[in-house]
């Protein structure tokens, strides 16, 4: 993610904040609520803001939406390279960046809603507990911080390591939040100077955005559900494993990389990992180095894990029985395939990042 995409991140959610807070400000159908003043403005700023990050924080996660996308512009030839074709690492990043802005922006509107409730309860409208805690708004906002709390602490980088599954599970709450935050306007909490109800029409873009994404789920499911079974394995020196399958129905380009499962060793665990063979060879080739704890867990099922002796020299896996199914999720691609449209090229690796262009070489050679 460039230093362009962070400013220009930003500062659509300033300008998102401007926007709900002078709205808030300046509708003369809610002058009775404003009556709470500063703090109403700024939870109606900070709504917008994350009804705008709740409809894109799903978006980088749809790798076959992008991939279309990126395919597309590169039959026009608009904006070659610029969009990454499901890339894990710049996708998850943009991923990221967004879940940070919406920790950032529940804790103003919280904040200003714990405000508007006292001030409230001091224009003699009622107790602030009864706004927390009997409310519409309330009810559903405090379910939605404790899923979003436990989403937050599951999706730490020791806990991913360490307990994928517990991760994968609970990410899987934002069902509920996205349900809680379709519904959290309806409560009648915000009301014109007449008594009506006024719900915002913001959750519209989230419930879209979550429809886009269930959709590329259930397409990568129907699509990946398939086992497969391998050719080879063999170790190389390094800790390396390299996996090889047939799969005439993949249609890849060098430089892509695809998502590997290993039912054997969890059933919803999926790892992104470079092909690193050509399209023109029988069998498609994977490199992966046991850096973490499931690549451990694969190289210990081939009889090769880390506590096997050293390699001085590649050595074949020759007990078939250890071949465990496989299923993938892809191809996938980024900015490393632009490469072959370009008449020079240089090509800078190190360690286990010579896998990126492993494909790319063994395609031009």
């Amino acid at each position: 993610m460039s230093t362009a995409d962070k400013v220009l991140l930003s500062a659509a959610h300033v300008a998102i904040f401007i926007y709900g807070f002078r709205l808030q400000k300046n509708d003369q159908e809610l002058s009775n609520i404003n009556e709470i003043g500063f703090s109403i403005y700024c939870s109606r700023g900070a709504a917008l803001c994350l009804a705008f990050d709740m409809a894109l924080i799903m978006l980088p996660m749809c790798r076959k939406l992008l991939s279309y996308v990126s395919r597309m512009l590169a039959f026009f030839n608009i904006g070659h390279g610029t969009v990454s074709e499901g890339s894990n690492s710049s996708t998850t990043y943009y991923h990221k960046y967004l879940a940070y802005h919406i920790l950032a922006f529940t804790t103003i509107h919280v904040l200003g809603h714990c405000l508007n409730f006292y001030r409230l309860s001091q224009l003699g409208r009622g107790s602030a507990m009864s706004y927390h805690l009997s409310t519409w708004a309330g009810v559903t906002g405090y379910w939605m911080l404790l899923l979003l709390g436990i989403m937050s602490v599951t999706a730490h980088r020791r806990i991913r390591k360490t307990n994928y599954e517990v991760f994968w599970y609970t990410h899987h709450l934002a069902i509920l939040v996205v349900v809680f935050f379709a519904f959290h306007g309806y409560g009648c909490f915000v009301k014109t100077n007449d008594g009506q109800c006024r719900g915002y029409g913001s959750w519209r873009y989230v419930v879209l955005a979550s429809a886009i994404y269930l959709v590329e789920r259930i397409l990568r499911m129907l699509e990946s559900h398939r086992t497969i079974m391998l050719t080879s394995a063999t170790a190389h020196p390094g800790r390396a494993i390299e996996l090889n399958f047939k799969q005439p129905s993949l249609q890849y380009r060098p430089g892509q990389h695809i998502y590997l499962n290993i039912p054997r060793l969890s059933k919803y665990e999926w790892h992104p990992f470079t092909i690193t063979s050509s399209p023109i060879e029988q069998c498609v080739s994977l490199g992966i180095r046991q850096d973490g704890d499931w690549t451990g867990q694969l190289g210990q099922l081939l009889g090769h894990g880390r506590d096997h002796r050293r390699l001085e020299q590649a050595e074949p896996v020759l007990d078939r029985s250890l071949f465990p199914l496989i299923r993938i999720d892809g191809p996938y691609g980024g900015p490393k395939e632009d490469v072959l449209g370009f008449d020079h090229a240089v090509l800078i690796g190190t360690g286990n990042g010579i896998t990126t262009f492993s494909g790319i070489l063994r395609h031009i050679w």
